[in-house]
């Protein structure tokens, strides 16, 4: 989900136009937010007050404990570039509007939602947040059942193929209600609200239609007696240990050995992911400075020490929303996601040279190190190929290297200057 304005509009900066438009998605996402929260109240103490939880089985319990326990431990398939996680808790919480109706699966969402993204250590807001917008999702897909006829298998049938359509429209109606708020929420600087939802389909549906799908598997164990649905937690819970293992060997593949940051092969493949999803960001191509005669006068374990420490202080320089790599030998590439304004990757950049400019202890050595940072700004409204927007912040890197070290922004100016420099090599 997205957060909060990465920077306030600023009428100097944006113009008048720009700056009318920013305040606009402002509005739009503090409006989102307060009726989310307004709206999930109300759902939530009608749940609660609920006069037929009298009529609700032993096994809503157990119900209760899968989807928390599976909220606080998401299983997540492996994929490229990155990982898609399918929130389990999910289809306990569909299983018990299947079961019992809406207000037992308001409070199952509720429960494990907040659960799950409190112990993953959101922002409180953001927590309310996410247990508001699946309260809501939930409690939208609950009146299209009814709406539709549907009625709880706990209390009237087993489930049959007549339930097929209405099933089906919850699950769709949860995924709309819940992808819409996600979109609606987002950054106000970030994608538009269509830009946002279409890559939530892309990136989530599948996730979520597998999730819910194991919601009828859950309804039947339950039909089936109170306790068979503890039989469903256990191989969950070996698949899950299973991915922990697959994640070690995922994460191996995608990093470096040496530092721990992301490898070239990560950070081309999320640079891709951004553009494609227009995002605003901001590439730096960063090379040590002094790195060679660090090398050359104290050898390798040196150096191996001096790129550790300088992994760790560029990652310490830029957001945990951010990506750091090592690109290749000597260098560094950072990816700045939500930056729309060059002023602000200049700052990070900045910091950046602050933090790495430092000597680096090494046995009763003291280490010089200095670092050349390129910079290029990747706007959605004129989105680069991956490949253009590395060469030109490898073009600002080298300048800066020519200039002896800092920071060099890419313009066309710094283009000319670069195919000068290549020219006369």
């Amino acid at each position: 989900m997205g957060g909060p304005a990465a920077r306030q509009p600023d009428p100097k900066v944006d113009g008048p136009r720009g700056f009318a438009a920013s305040m606009r998605r402002v509005s739009v996402f503090s409006v989102t937010v307060v009726a989310v929260w307004f709206t999930a109240a109300v759902l939530l103490v009608r749940a609660i007050t609920w006069p037929g939880w009298h009529g609700v089985s032993p096994a809503f319990f157990l119900i209760l404990i899968g989807a928390a326990l599976f909220e606080l431990r998401p299983l997540t398939v492996l994929q490229y570039p990155q990982p898609t996680t399918i929130h389990l808790g999910q289809s306990f919480a569909f299983a018990a509007l299947y079961l019992w109706g809406p207000a037992p699966a308001i409070v199952v969402s509720a429960v494990s939602w907040g659960l799950g993204t409190a112990f993953r250590g959101k922002e409180a807001w953001k927590v309310a947040f996410n247990v508001a917008q699946f309260v809501v999702s939930m409690g939208a897909a609950g009146w299209v059942m009814m709406a539709l006829g549907g009625s709880p298998m706990g209390q009237s049938h087993p489930p049959s193929w007549h339930d097929i359509p209405w099933v089906v429209a919850t699950w769709v109606t949860h995924f709309v209600v819940n992808d819409a708020l996600v979109a609606l929420a987002a950054d106000p600087d970030g994608p538009t609200f269509a830009q946002d939802f279409s890559a939530n389909v892309r990136w989530y549906l599948v996730a979520d239609l597998l999730a819910d799908t194991l919601a009828v598997v859950v309804v039947v164990l339950a039909d089936a007696g109170t306790f068979y649905p503890v039989l469903l937690l256990l191989p969950l819970l070996l698949f899950s240990r299973t991915y922990d293992l697959s994640r070690s060997a995922n994460h191996e593949a995608l990093h470096d050995p040496l530092t721990g940051v992301a490898n070239r092969r990560l950070f081309f493949a999320r640079l891709g992911e951004a553009i494609q999803r227009r995002q605003s960001v901001a590439v730096m191509i960063i090379d040590m400075d002094g790195f060679k005669e660090v090398n050359d006068s104290y050898g390798h374990l040196a150096g191996d020490a001096v790129l550790r420490t300088t992994a760790e202080r560029i990652a310490s320089s830029v957001r945990a929303a951010d990506m750091v790599a090592r690109y290749g030998g000597d260098e560094f590439a950072v990816l700045l996601t939500e930056r729309p304004d060059p002023d602000d990757a200049v700052e990070v950049a900045e910091r950046i040279v602050r933090s790495v400019s430092r000597v680096v202890p090494f046995g009763q050595a003291a280490l010089p190190i200095g670092a050349s940072v390129g910079v290029v700004t990747v706007v959605r409204t004129d989105p680069l190929s991956v490949d253009e927007a590395i060469h030109r912040a490898d073009q600002a890197m080298f300048l800066a290297k020519d200039a002896g070290g800092g920071i060099k922004v890419w313009s066309p100016v710094v283009a000319e200057l670069a195919l000068r420099r290549r020219d006369t090599a």
